[in-house]
């Protein structure tokens, strides 16, 4: 897995490579034609000379699990093109929530991430309740879930307090799909003294910016 993680790198956890820019979530903002994903996921990922960043990454990936020198691996996300691989070594997968379950459009994911879950040793679940929404979709898999929450470094983000309440409403994180932006900003649009603060998820595209207007 390509990495720019600071602390990754520092720790030598991980081989330096560079990084591939160009993925699907970019892809996604840049373009606004129905049925984009399938688009990207049926057209372009079949093209031999088009290497985004997930074609890189999986090739990168089915290369190492061949060395044969490692002990458990820990995919980063719910594609199974890593089990003819494993030569019956063990793998552990997270999960961070069941977004691909309740939502139609996400079923090719549901369906990719049965199969992952289902052959895994172990399966982290990042809260309480991701771990109760595994145990309702696959009551089957009780018993491998154990609940790990996510590390931070506490020196860069930490709790400030308050001094006085305010009305912003905080937007973490990508702005497609299932993150519901679109119907955030006209909700809030609604409420005339309710501010919206957006961080992470990269640069608004034109539309989103055209929205927020």
């Amino acid at each position: 897995k390509q990495s720019v993680n600071e602390h990754l790198i520092n720790s030598n956890l991980v081989e330096p490579v560079c990084p591939v820019k160009f993925d699907k979530q970019m892809y996604l903002k840049m373009v606004h034609f129905r049925g984009r994903s399938k688009f990207w996921n049926e057209v372009l990922m079949r093209i031999p000379w088009f290497k985004p960043a997930e074609k890189v990454n999986t090739n990168w990936s089915i290369t190492t699990l061949g060395r044969n020198d490692w002990d458990v691996f820990h995919p980063t996300f719910f594609n199974p093109y890593f089990l003819p691989y494993l030569n019956n070594k063990p793998y552990v997968i997270t999960v961070h929530d069941m977004n691909s379950e309740l939502y139609p459009k996400m079923r090719e994911q549901a369906f990719q991430k049965e199969q992952v879950v289902r052959k895994a040793s172990a399966i982290i679940a990042v809260s309480e309740n991701t771990k109760k929404d595994l145990y309702k979709y696959y009551p089957n898999y009780t018993g491998k879930v154990k609940v790990i929450y996510h590390g931070y470094d506490d020196k860069t983000f930490y709790f400030a307090r308050v001094k006085e309440p305010t009305n912003n409403v905080l937007f973490v994180g990508s702005c497609v799909g299932y993150k519901a932006f679109d119907f955030t900003v006209r909700l809030l649009s609604e409420i005339p003294s309710v501010n919206l603060k957006i961080i992470g998820g990269g640069d608004l595209s034109e539309s989103e910016k055209k929205l927020l207007d």
